[in-house]
């Protein structure tokens, strides 16, 4: 008899919420794993890099698009319109039924704990110290540690709170800062303080250095 395993799934964001309100009981996916799995630990993808909280795996039902469709409508996270554009290419998806869901009283950050730590894309089976750092107590989702949760908006904002918890200050994101000069987004506190990527700024210093040049010429000149 095969032991179970356990599993560290990359959701967004939006969903990771519908799932610890309750809104969503089924995790639709592309393509599933074929270990038996025990328990999934929810990792929130970049630019988040956290681990929120786990859940119970349930059922896991396959099928055509429509066939899941017919069965998770209202309990999967998706309107008709997505779910038929996210799968118009597929023949065969996956359902997985989410269980006892439970969350972690402060988010973890794996990327700066755990060495060679690798983000999900979109799930594996975690072992070793992975298994030991993800195994904390956690705490039954409640209305407070769901109502502070906020959603990036469409412009960019990023919450400062995930799960109801204030994350520390230099894991905050903050609404994306785009160069001034090609339009890129920031990512160092450094570019973000100026404004501009290196690269521009670069640019920016030489010409300059190169619109001096004839003035320092013709200064030259005249000295002789």
């Amino acid at each position: 008899m095969n032991s179970k395993v356990d599993l560290l799934l990359s959701i967004p964001i939006w969903r990771v919420r519908q799932i610890v309100a309750g809104a969503e009981k089924w995790e639709v996916r592309r393509r599933v794993f074929r270990e038996k799995v025990r328990e999934i630990y929810v990792y929130v993808p970049t630019p988040y890099q956290l681990v929120v909280g786990k859940f119970k795996l349930g059922k896991i039902l396959s099928g055509d698009p429509s066939k899941i469709w017919n069965i998770t409508k209202g309990k999967n996270g998706l309107k008709r319109e997505a779910f038929e554009k996210r799968f118009e290419d597929r023949q065969k998806i996956y359902a997985l039924e989410i269980g006892d869901v439970r969350l972690y009283r402060d988010p973890l950050f794996p990327k700066k704990d755990v060495p060679r730590f690798v983000e999900p894309r979109p799930f594996y089976y975690i072992g070793g110290y992975l298994e030991s750092y993800l195994r904390r107590p956690t705490v039954a989702p409640t209305f407070e540690n769901v109502a502070l949760v906020r959603l990036p908006s469409e412009e960019g904002g990023v919450p400062y709170e995930v799960m109801g918890k204030r994350i520390p200050y230099k894991l905050r994101l903050r609404r994306p800062i785009t160069c001034r000069g090609c339009g890129r987004s920031l990512h160092s506190y450094e570019s973000r303080a100026k404004g501009i990527c290196y690269s521009c700024e670069r640019k920016a210093i030489k010409n300059t250095r190169m619109a001096a040049r004839p003035i320092n010429r013709v200064a030259q000149e005249r000295e002789y």
